[in-house]
């Protein structure tokens, strides 16, 4: 009986999904279209704290000062096909005694938005979380404007707990900023024990692997 072949780009994959996938943001990763994304007026008018122009030279230096601090975890979110990077998921502020983290997600690839893209990469981040890290509790904010992100937030299954008003400063305007969490037990209930999960990873990854003799 043949086995499979997995494809190259997802050997290196941490959590499989149905359209994308989460690796390790790597040095590589740090490029002009990374920049671009930071640059795009689209993108970063929801950003809080966008205000100030990033140039390489701060990207390269935010990536060498993520990797020192170990309350943080970085991906890559690549398009399950392709193999292409589109985006990137931050958990952050990781509480190993209250068992908490805030987690951040940004699709800058103009090719690969909408879709359920980010909802997606979303979800695997609050899998990583939970089922990796052993968290209780995952949160996030948002401006009130990002229509789009306050939608993904709700789709994914996170409860809106609280508005910060008049929070964020963008484009000589004052805006609210909404916060979210999910709890682990809300999350196992929607989707799944980790072995259901896992499960349907690696169903994934035996769809997308190719026979071999």
């Amino acid at each position: 009986m043949g086995s499979t072949d997995t494809p190259a780009h997802l050997r290196r994959a941490r959590l499989v999904g149905e359209k994308v996938y989460l690796r390790a943001l790597e040095q590589e990763d740090v490029n002009d279209e990374y920049l671009n994304w930071l640059s795009d007026i689209s993108i970063n008018n929801h950003i809080r704290g966008a205000a100030r122009p990033v140039s390489m030279l701060d990207l390269e230096e935010q990536f060498e000062n993520a990797h020192k601090r170990s309350n943080e975890v970085n991906f890559a979110v690549c398009d399950l096909e392709s193999g292409v990077h589109i985006g990137n998921l931050r958990v952050r502020s990781i509480e190993l005694y209250h068992r908490s983290a805030n987690i951040g997600r940004l699709l800058g690839h103009p090719g690969f938005r909408g879709g359920g893209r980010g909802t997606e990469a979303l979800f695997l981040g609050l899998k990583f979380g939970f089922y990796h890290l052993g968290l209780n509790r995952m949160e996030t904010g948002v401006t009130a404007t990002n229509i789009s992100a306050v939608r993904s937030n709700e789709k994914v299954g996170m409860t809106m707990e609280g508005v910060k008003r008049q929070a964020v400063f963008a484009n000589g305007e004052y805006y609210d900023a909404l916060h979210f969490s999910m709890l682990r037990h809300e999350f196992e209930e929607r989707y799944g024990t980790p072995d259901e999960c896992l499960e349907r990873e690696l169903a994934i990854i035996n769809r997308m692997s190719t026979p071999t003799a």
